[in-house]
């Protein structure tokens, strides 16, 4: 990572263009891409930035998955368990990421974007011009689907926190560590829905007219859940104890021996123990499970770096005409009209 694409000993560590044809290129590399053993076609572009002399790597396509030459290797499935009780999320919600191998690929021209140029795959990918200003091309909407995506499972943390804690009796004693802890998680969540609000309320609009949720916005958002993402789960754990962990699994419950055990010391204040257990299941998949794991890496590393977050966000401000308009409201202050002479 301290060279650039064009100094790696393996010059297919990053995708990247072997020949050209007349009509097409062939391509060699790797990329990590979620959701590609499902998808139809695989979007090729590049997560680093290229200097001029490197447009052998400066490629962005649509290929179809089923291409020659195309291989992709998968992690292992969340849970190998079809159980929906057991495992309420990882069985039905696996975006599967995974390895995908291009091998002297060919790419037709009506499938290339730009091919051996990165002032255009740089106007492409991470930026447009948008009446006279810089606006992004793909990557605010990475981000925007990174803040909602991480907004949603604190708002399940938040749901499964209350019902826990209604199943326990804490929230009868109105117990201060439950209420510290439920405020804190509130806090975040208000916070990060604010912001994707914010960023969908005051888009910028491509020359086609397609909104882009406001880049300096979702970009604030994004460095926010690094930390807050943690924060929340942190508090999730204390509001939910240790039950998750020593949860039984469903076959239990199908034993005649062990049930009615389950059923006596597993019951909470107004649900039974079946109910209760469900819901212990479920906390477990967003507290410990690999589900939950595999989340926070992808919070922390889907688009890029903390340091880039940090860039991005000023970037857009000022390409965008926001840091000027911060700046002309304090000249508008200094520079106001003179006061009048005395009489």
């Amino acid at each position: 990572r301290s060279k650039g694409v064009s100094q790696q000993d393996d010059l297919d560590s990053y995708m990247r263009i072997v020949e050209r044809r007349p009509d097409g290129i062939v391509v060699n590399g790797y990329k990590a891409a979620t959701l590609s053993p499902f998808a139809n076609e695989i979007y090729v572009v590049p997560w680093a930035f290229l200097q001029e002399n490197e447009g052998d790597w400066a490629l962005s396509a649509v290929v179809p998955a089923t291409t020659k030459g195309i291989k992709i290797i998968c992690r292992e499935p969340l849970t190998s368990s079809t159980s929906r009780l057991s495992y309420p999320l990882s069985s039905v919600f696996d975006e599967m990421d995974a390895h995908v191998i291009f091998d002297h690929v060919f790419i037709p021209n009506d499938r290339i974007f730009c091919a051996g140029e990165p002032k255009v795959l740089e106007e492409i990918h991470l930026r447009a011009r948008v009446g006279g200003r810089l606006a992004p091309g793909t990557i605010p909407y990475v981000g925007w689907y990174s803040s909602l995506q991480a907004m949603v499972r604190i708002k399940l943390m938040l749901g499964t926190a209350y019902l826990i804690a209604q199943a326990s009796g804490a929230m009868k004693t109105q117990s201060a560590p439950v209420i510290d802890a439920l405020a804190e998680v509130i806090q975040i969540y208000q916070q990060l829905k604010s912001l994707v609000i914010a960023a969908e309320s005051d888009p910028i609009y491509t020359h086609s007219g397609m909104a882009v949720p406001r880049p300096s916005i979702v970009y604030a958002a994004r460095h926010f859940t690094l930390d807050a993402y943690y924060r929340a789960l942190c508090r999730f754990h204390e509001l939910v104890g240790g039950t998750p962990v020593i949860a039984p699994q469903e076959g239990d419950f199908n034993n005649p021996e062990l049930a009615p055990y389950l059923e006596k010391y597993l019951k909470g204040v107004d649900l039974d123990a079946r109910g209760r257990w469900r819901l212990i299941r479920f906390a477990r998949e967003l507290a410990i499970g690999y589900g939950s794991g595999r989340m926070q890496i992808f919070n922390h590393h889907a688009d890029a770096p903390r340091d880039s977050f940090k860039k991005q966000t000023v970037v857009y401000f000022e390409d965008l005409g926001e840091a000027q308009d911060c700046i002309a409201s304090v000249e508008h202050l200094l520079n106001g009209p003179a006061e009048k002479p005395a009489r």
